[in-house]
């Protein structure tokens, strides 16, 4: 795996990626200014959003040559099937490295379709099969349209994607834990921030164990808070058990249990809608 890379704001590789960044923008300005309209140019980039999308060495490099590719050659239009508007060959050809890198992953998800069971339902039901070409696409797309299938494609194709959608999934999870299962979804929550996002993000779409559903009554509650706990230890067990993290989520998991509702709460109070 590779290592993790903190691009902080006084870093010389932050200075050089705002470096490339204002030459880009600058070409950008340049192209712009003697494109009549005949062509889509690239939008504008910046350093501090490009930074948020970065998380390894690898994935630095990546941006700083896209950014370098941009030149009087790659500005070419290119004519594609899903648009009267030619785009520039440089855009192509990111779109393309951005899909290939995103289809590859997807393979791999399918290549464990039976495991791959979680809340999300499957790998076409989370999003994350693999996407076809949209510039070959037949029905024409609006300028619009295309730039947006663009944009998406890229950002699906970084580094940060699952980082992002990691933390969103882990707080929505949180947030029905506490709506489904009351005090022992609370419990629970507290046991889940332990969790890197990341790590709890590929458990909760790989396990079918941590699926919640309509919970209706205070037994219902107990025995899925159960499940969800055994669940998550497993996978603590598998993956984790050597890091501090891990060390802490076990620690404080062997400490609850859910099975009794606790004496000083009335039955009927157990769920909290």
């Amino acid at each position: 795996m590779a290592s993790k890379f903190n691009l902080s704001s006084t870093s010389p590789e932050y200075a050089l990626l705002k470096r490339r960044v204002k030459a880009f923008n600058e070409r950008i300005n340049y192209y712009t200014k003697r494109n009549s309209g005949d062509i889509m140019l690239p939008e504008k980039v910046k350093a501090s959003e490009l930074r948020n999308q970065i998380l390894t060495r690898k994935g630095f490099n990546q941006v700083i040559s896209d950014l370098n590719r941009f030149n009087s050659k790659t500005v070419a239009p290119v004519k594609v099937t899903a648009s009267d508007i030619p785009i520039t060959k440089w855009e192509k050809q990111r779109y393309v490295r951005n899909l290939n890198r995103r289809n590859a992953e997807a393979k791999r998800l399918l290549e464990q379709e039976d495991t791959y069971k979680g809340l999300m339902g499957s790998v076409k039901e989370a999003g994350l099969a693999p996407r076809s070409n949209i510039l070959e696409s037949q029905e024409k797309l609006s300028r619009k349209q295309l730039r947006d299938n663009l944009n998406a494609t890229v950002l699906r194709g970084s580094e940060s994607y699952h980082k992002i959608r990691a933390e969103q999934y882990k707080e929505n999870y949180k947030s029905a834990l506490r709506n489904n299962l009351g005090y022992a979804g609370d419990e629970l929550s507290d046991l889940i921030e332990l969790m890197p996002s990341l790590d709890f993000y590929w458990a909760y779409l790989e396990d079918p164990f941590l699926q919640i559903g309509f919970v209706y009554d205070p037994s219902e509650a107990i025995t899925v808070a159960n499940r969800i706990q055994l669940a998550l230890q497993e996978h603590v067990l598998k993956t984790a058990k050597n890091k501090k993290w891990g060390q802490a989520f076990l620690s404080k998991n062997s400490e609850t249990t859910y099975n009794l509702v606790p004496s000083d709460t009335e039955e009927s109070d157990y769920l909290e809608y």
